[in-house]
């Protein structure tokens, strides 16, 4: 039997012209596998977005905010309360962080999340799920999430966007920063 290790986005050609040496009949099925391979990721990833679009109809759990301190608007506090509370506020932009304690992306993400609480104190609420709790199960189910971290972007109870695996606290501005002009405009009218 020969094994390859072959990335489609950086060996494709090389993949089109050394299989139908090895397998003459593959050229005669790559078009149409290649077809069914797009229409399926298609497919999927459509499904996945219209399932899980807003949080009408999800499991309650238990969440984290944080949020700045009043006294001294420099250190970060968590406020513990229900998940459905925490993301359906209104006029503001909900970064959901789904994590786990023994992960480690998870944790080193903690202080990028920190970074957006200050950077964004008025316009975006960092709610933290810990899907390893046995009350947020669920949920972590519900919005189909299979691997952590994962962030999800709401406005106004809807999600609009994801964040999947770690990312910096300049790479998660840059995907917040439609939500937010998203919901400046609607505000401003």
């Amino acid at each position: 039997m020969i094994r390859f290790a072959i990335r489609p986005d950086r060996h494709r050609h090389a993949l089109v012209q050394v299989l139908p040496v090895i397998c003459p009949q593959f050229s005669i099925y790559l078009p149409r596998l290649t077809a069914l391979a797009t229409l399926l990721i298609i497919s999927v990833s459509g499904c996945i977005e219209q399932k899980f679009q807003g949080i009408t109809g999800a499991p309650d759990g238990n969440a984290e905010m944080l949020s700045l301190r009043n006294s001294d608007h420099k250190t970060i506090e968590n406020v513990e309360g229900s998940f459905l509370e925490l993301v359906e506020q209104p006029n503001r932009v909900v970064l959901v962080d789904f994590w786990g304690p023994h992960c480690g992306p998870c944790l080193h993400l903690a202080p990028e999340l920190e970074q957006i609480v200050r950077k964004y104190p008025d316009q975006v609420s960092v709610v933290k799920v810990d899907v390893e709790s046995s009350a947020n199960s669920e949920l972590a189910l519900f919005f189909g999430v299979h691997a952590i971290p994962e962030m999800r972007i709401f406005v106004d109870g809807q999600s609009i966007g994801a964040i999947h695996g770690y990312a910096t606290a300049a790479g998660i501005s840059q995907q917040l920063k439609p939500a937010i002009a998203l919901v400046s405009a609607g505000s401003e009218s």
